[in-house]
């Protein structure tokens, strides 16, 4: 044998090795964001149910979500720094951990039931304020631990195991919640949540920051870094109308889906907890289904697989507003087969076109963006979406309380205004 076919050799290996390198680190990610995940919003999701049920009006429920929307918007611009200059390793076991104590803390409280909403709105902040860290963190993660050309199909991955346990949550939680109310689901979650820190202490090795700034940023700094990436957002006409439609998204979109559907389902169409639940595990077969096609089509250009996930949202907005009419509205109300097929197919079809979208929205801001600004622009963005959010609770509240038809219209609406908001991307990327 040759020198050159013995290098040829080792070359090989060394592409083997590495290959199977990159996927016990995506093996490692994946599983403890998903499991830290689940646990979260198991908790949301049994606190939701415990607040829905306590308060009966939809404007109140708005103020638990609304709350959790605020402590993105507060800690977002801090997040985004300290994820770039900080031990991201470190990061990750500190938000999990106070995860674990938030549900094992309210399990405790709750036992003594002397305020419960209070508990409520505290435990929605703090959870709000681990995603704050959360979302710029996997960010700036997956470009560090993986070559450039994984990135597209890792974020489709994880996108769709997130999406799966965002939707499997609730199913478990109403579930959990039927058999033994708001203790159940806190009990399951916090063993969940031991897991993935366990999980992650013996298999999970996360690189470090990139800068080499240790110590703790001032509040000046911050806002330097802040204003650096709004500056940097705007003068970017792609950027801006991706982050337009961010907010679109989170104004018109999310806040149907995760208020007006749960409430209007349980209170004005006569459903159940379990049902409820049941409808919203459907949902994760849209996500799921969504990231193989992604995949598939990762070198289409990312104009028209954008647009795909934009114009898809009006098949399911079609859908919604058959619920207008108030033949249909009273078939819901008296047959639950029928309510939980047409709110299943629906929300399915919601994120479905969700997921392919936002796969495609992060690869573009992921690869699109120097590295040193991915987790400041993602902690914008993160703003952005958390005003959208409140904006939208509490207007889809209010909506609610007055007529609860006017939701489906208003998420009608959304759809429409997402396809003119990506008009700008489209003129810039002509591909």
């Amino acid at each position: 044998m040759s020198d050159e076919d013995g290098g040829r050799i080792l070359i090989n290996l060394g592409r083997v090795a590495t290959r199977i390198q990159d996927g016990r680190a995506m093996s490692a990610l994946l599983s403890v964001t998903v499991l830290g995940e689940f646990g979260a919003l198991l908790v949301t999701f049994g606190i939701a149910l415990h607040a829905l049920n306590a308060t009966g009006q939809a404007s109140i429920f708005s103020l638990v979500l609304i709350s959790g929307a605020s402590a993105l918007i507060v800690l977002s611009p801090v997040a985004g720094p300290l994820v770039d200059r900080f031990n991201r390793g470190r990061l990750f076991w500190l938000i999990n951990g106070i995860r674990l104590f938030v549900s094992v803390a309210l399990y405790l409280y709750v036992q003594t039931a002397l305020n419960p909403m209070a508990a409520v709105y505290i435990t929605t902040f703090i959870l709000a304020c681990s995603e704050a860290f959360m979302n710029p963190l996997i960010a700036s993660l997956i470009p560090s631990m993986l070559p450039k050309d994984r990135v597209v199909r890792m974020n489709a991955i994880l996108l769709g195991c997130r999406q799966t346990a965002a939707i499997a949550a609730p199913a478990a939680g109403g579930l959990l919640y039927s058999l033994g109310n708001i203790r159940a689901v806190l009990i399951c979650a916090s063993f969940i949540l031991f897991v993935a820190l366990i999980l992650q202490l013996l298999l999970l090795r996360v690189p470090e920051g990139a800068s080499r700034n240790r110590q703790m940023p001032t509040l000046s700094g911050i806002l330097k870094d802040f204003k650096a990436s709004v500056s940097y957002l705007l003068v970017r006409i792609p950027h801006v109308s991706l982050a337009v439609n961010g907010f679109l998204s989170h104004f018109l979109i999310f806040p149907f889906m995760l208020l007006a559907v749960p409430f209007m389902y349980l209170k004005f169409f006569s459903g159940t907890e379990v049902e409820l639940g049941t409808v919203q595990s459907v949902y994760a077969i849209g996500g799921i289904a969504a990231t193989p096609l992604a995949v598939l089509f990762e070198k289409v250009s990312r104009s028209k697989n954008l647009l795909l996930g934009i114009v898809g949202l009006l098949l399911p907005a079609g859908l919604y507003l058959l619920a207008l009419n108030s033949n249909v509205s009273a078939w819901l109300s008296n047959n639950a087969g029928a309510r939980m097929a047409g709110f299943a197919v629906a929300g399915l079809l919601v994120y479905f076109f969700l997921s392919y979208y936002v796969t495609f929205f992060l690869s573009f801001f992921q690869t699109d963006v120097e590295a040193n600004m991915v987790g400041r622009l993602q902690s914008l963005l993160v703003v952005n979406h958390g005003f959208g959010r409140i904006f939208g609770f509490g207007l889809y509240g209010l909506a609610i309380d007055l007529d609860f038809r006017l939701a489906f219209a208003m998420f009608f609406a959304g759809a429409l205004l997402k396809i003119a908001a990506h008009i700008p991307f489209l003129r810039t990327y002509r591909e």
